[in-house]
């Protein structure tokens, strides 16, 4: 699958276009997820209705997804560890919502799911950096 992605560059108050190979798609995935099953088969109740706002960072030993070191898509000035930071500890959290589960996004379940789909992104600066963030983690099994 190819990931193709257009990006105008964004002024103050500008708007940044990307198209991915979904906007009515994705929605359906994230509200359907609770009715799917994780990859071992085993069912995963969760409520329907919950606050993900309400919740606690919590340490998760088996850490982020991905990296500034394996993400080609992480701009220069945004990448932590290149210009400097010294710690990696931050790397190994989760949000943890207090009544809900929220699963380990399923990449490869995720690009099943929108295979032959088209998707577009409009939004700001922090529309692009989650688009950044998805297309990070979609990388991981391409």
């Amino acid at each position: 699958m190819s990931i193709i992605t257009a990006v105008q560059p964004s002024e103050q108050g500008a708007l940044d276009l990307l198209f991915i190979p979904i906007v009515k798609e994705l929605l359906s995935y994230v509200r359907g997820w609770a009715l799917r099953t994780c990859p071992y088969k085993t069912p995963i109740k969760l409520k329907v209705q919950c606050d993900l706002f309400i919740g606690d960072w919590v340490p998760d030993p088996s850490g982020s997804v991905y990296t500034n070191a394996s993400c080609h898509v992480i701009e220069s000035h945004q990448n932590c560890m290149k210009n400097g930071r010294p710690d990696s500890g931050y790397l190994y959290w989760r949000w943890n919502p207090r009544d809900c589960e929220l699963p380990r996004f399923d990449p490869e379940r995720f690009l099943d799911y929108m295979r032959d789909k088209s998707w577009a992104f409009i939004g700001d600066s922090i529309s692009r950096n989650h688009v950044q963030s998805l297309l990070c983690i979609l990388s991981q099994v391409l």
